[in-house]
């Protein structure tokens, strides 16, 4: 049995660490069996309400990941991914261990949920318990997460529900479509310059800038840090607004160093006071509730047809969960999922439900339904609380998997499996302001997740590049594999693009104005170098942030699957000859066809699309994608004749820099961007 030690990290504003008992009971003494595990779980402490650690005792479950059971040739022993999850329903025998703080609270909880009362030896503790969708100040609260910990039996222990339940977050109006929106949305963004080695008592000191619409932002270290003790002081202007410490453990995914309200400028600094050199990656995470346009973005998977066959030695694998990869978030207003499964009934282990879980988050479930004596079929939509986003997006998606279970696999078993997500979101995390006039504006994204037979992410973007004088508008369609999987060689994907007036009617694009730049790829191998092209650093900066967040969390985390990426330095670009893309106008020239042929490449890919159309449009939508494998014929994933939400890619095309939002760009490099920064590089340097 492993234990941790546990002591408390006070991540609010101007307070340091201090320590508090963590006492341990079972479900039933709480009331919560036959719940959900989407708990979170708050203290109040010094006048406020404050994150309190909170852990469920985890089962053991075997992650089945999909893309290595799509072919025929794929390496199976790679499939089966042994880790832990909280049980997806709570028994009265599961244990819950908390933090709690001395005292009564005098103010009304954050949310709507438990105040537990504990007693031991005489003195009282309390600590709030609230479901995840309960939790009106995801601030205050700590999410749940499936693993033993060691804490005291109080001698007494008893609740009552309190607080009041959160309003229900607006959400952008998708259905009657405006330039400008309010929008409520969380956003995770790198400081380049805190993500550094540092040597025992050394620190480093970024700056970043937050809208003045800012409700709430925490400075955090994320996955990938040394574990260790690190100290820290927050500034605006010459005003000391928190310091303290915090330490961070070795299966920790993030840490939060402090809370902050409120925007405008910040300046950090961040001392390693361990005595050996350690390692750092900080993420801001802001709340801003302010002028946005618009913007939906989609990851979708095509229906994906499991075979067991004899691939599972043991007959029978119970707790097994269906894991699909690629699911990257950054930013979001709010997240949409829907799942479809086909199992067969002796498999499903709860009647008639399953379970999603996104890393290690439980986010909801599915009802399902016999269809006869062989099948069971699963089909629901669930909407990602949005206190489960402060978790998804500094970790970008948490490792990217979103997993179905329980069940129990065994050989000669057959799944299918479906998962798409709507993102709705601000067009940029940061729009370009007059500070930063000539700069890529990421209008909307619609992501591929190729995994029959083949494994990549294919991602088609279409961007602005902002000026005084107008726009260039242009399409960038690129490819970034999985590690340790299939390749993407000799696959193709077709994207149909429309772009439409401000009353949705389709402007009409023109043949002869197709601008096409040839397929590129990157790789450390190959002789000619071609520097400084700046849409291959558009394309490829992000991917980079990815893997290397991925990188750091498959250092960390043991309890739930990490897939890897496949990058490479984006000084080394190179001509991919045997790749190809292809447009087409069809439909009278309201619809663009792009289509990429991998050719051989395993290796990232991108190329870039220009068209000139009849009239400056207003919106731009996907609406239709397609694959092929090694020459197959080609398979429908989805097909609309216009904007169909909410899994329907769809973004303002935009003439002019948007207003509002950020002062700042921070999204097209996956860091802050200082106003000197050069306008088509995306280099380090000059990122703070």
């Amino acid at each position: 049995m492993r234990f941790w030690i546990l002591t408390v990290v006070v991540v609010a504003l101007g307070v340091g660490q201090g320590e508090a008992p963590m006492f341990c009971v079972n479900v039933g003494e709480l009331g919560l069996a036959g719940s959900p595990p989407d708990l979170m779980a708050s203290v109040f402490e010094r006048g406020r309400w404050r994150p309190a650690q909170i852990y469920i005792e985890p089962e053991n479950v075997t992650f089945v990941l999909v893309p290595l059971l799509t072919s025929d040739d794929a390496d199976v022993s790679k499939a089966f991914h042994r880790g832990v999850l909280p049980p997806p329903v709570l028994r009265n025998e599961t244990k819950i261990c908390v933090e709690a703080a001395p005292g009564v609270p005098r103010t009304q909880p954050p949310g709507y949920g438990r105040l537990v009362e504990l007693e031991r030896r005489g003195a009282r503790y309390h600590v709030f318990i609230a479901r995840a969708a309960d939790a009106a100040d995801p601030a205050a609260f700590d999410v749940a997460m499936p693993r033993t910990a060691k804490g005291e039996k109080p001698d007494k222990t008893s609740w009552r529900e309190a607080g009041k339940k959160p309003p229900a977050q607006p959400e952008a109006n998708v259905y009657t479509i405006s330039e400008v929106q309010v929008l409520n949305f969380w956003a995770s963004f790198r400081l380049h310059k805190a993500t550094a080695t540092l040597e025992p008592g050394r620190y480093v000191e970024p700056s970043f800038v937050l809208p003045l619409e800012t409700r709430d932002a925490a400075v955090m270290l994320i996955a990938g840090t040394t574990p260790g003790r690190y100290r820290y002081e927050i500034y605006q202007g010459s005003t000391q607004v928190a310091a303290g410490s915090a330490t961070v453990y070795q299966d920790h995914i993030q840490t939060v160093l402090a809370w902050l309200r409120g925007g405008g400028g910040y300046r950090v600094r961040i001392y390693n006071d361990n005595s050996y050199r350690a390692e750092i990656y900080t993420e801001v995470l802001a709340n801003v509730e302010n002028q946005q346009y618009f913007r939906n973005d989609v990851i979708r998977t095509p229906r994906l047809f499991i075979s067991l066959r004899d691939y599972v030695n043991t007959y029978l694998i119970y707790n097994s969960y269906l894991a699909v990869p690629g699911f990257v978030v950054d930013a979001a207003s709010s997240i949409t999922l829907q799942v479809y499964v086909r199992a067969p009934p002796q498999s499903v282990q709860l009647s008639d439900r399953l379970f999603v879980y996104w890393g290690g988050l439980h986010i909801g479930e599915l009802r399902g339904y016999r269809v006869d004596a062989y099948t069971m079929e699963f089909n629901g939509i669930i909407t990602v609380p949005p206190s489960c986003l402060i978790y998804l997006l500094p970790t970008k998606g948490m490792g990217g998997v979103v997993s179905v279970g329980p069940l129990t696999t065994s050989s000669g078993a057959q799944f299918t499996i479906e998962v798409k997500a709507a993102v709705r979101r601000p067009q940029e995390l940061a729009a370009a302001g007059s500070d930063v006039y000539a700069k890529y504006v990421r209008r909307a994204s619609e992501t591929f997740l190729f995994l029959s037979r083949r494994t990549y992410m294919a991602k088609l973007e279409i961007f602005s590049v902002v000026r005084e004088q107008g726009s260039e508008r242009y399409l960038e369609l690129s490819t970034m594999p999985f590690s340790g999987m299939l390749g993407s060689a000799y696959t193709k994907v077709r994207f149909y693009v429309k772009f439409y007036d401000s009353l949705l009617r389709p402007v009409i694009s023109s043949a002869a104005g197709i601008d096409y730049r040839g397929v590129q790829t990157v790789s450390w191998w190959w002789g000619e170098v071609l520097k400084n092209i700046p849409f291959l650093s558009a394309a490829l900066g992000l991917y980079d942030l990815i893997k290397s967040t991925y990188d750091a969390l498959r250092r960390v985390v043991q309890s739930f699957p990490v897939v890897g990426y496949v990058t490479f330095l984006l000084d080394s670009y190179v001509q991919a000859a045997t790749a190809e893309a292809k447009v087409s106008i069809l439909d009278g020239g309201t619809t663009l066809m792009i289509e990429l042929y991998t050719g051989w490449y395993n290796d990232p890919l991108t190329t870039r699309i220009t068209t000139s159309l009849a009239t400056p449009p207003a919106y731009f939508a996907v609406t239709g994608v397609e694959y092929s494998v090694d020459g197959t014929a080609w398979v429908t994933v989805y097909r609309a004749d216009g904007p169909a939400f909410p899994f329907t890619t769809f973004g303002l095309v935009g003439h002019r820099a948007p207003s509002g939002g950020f002062v700042y760009r921070t999204l097209l490099c996956g860091v802050q961007e200082l106003p000197s920064s050069p306008s088509e590089r995306c280099d380090p340097a000059y990122f703070c």
